[in-house]
């Protein structure tokens, strides 16, 4: 619920999967749901490929990941 706590999410994520990671464009995305701000972490910038392999690495170390469409 809080931004600082999805941008050090970025941060860490960034860190562990680099070089998958690499050309993205890290970001927080505010949600409002029920009356409660929420923050999403996301990266923007891979295309589906490199998506979907970042998300498969991530999933495999213990990371939340969802790849979506823009």
């Amino acid at each position: 619920q809080a931004e600082a706590e999805a941008k050090q999410r970025l941060t860490k994520v960034q860190s562990k999967a680099s070089k998958m990671l690499d050309g993205a464009d890290p970001f927080t995305e505010t949600i409002d749901k029920g009356g409660t701000t929420y923050y999403r972490a996301r990266f923007a910038g891979l295309d589906k490929d490199q998506a979907e392999a970042a998300c498969k690495y991530l999933k495999r170390n213990d990371v939340e990941c969802v790849t979506t469409k823009y």
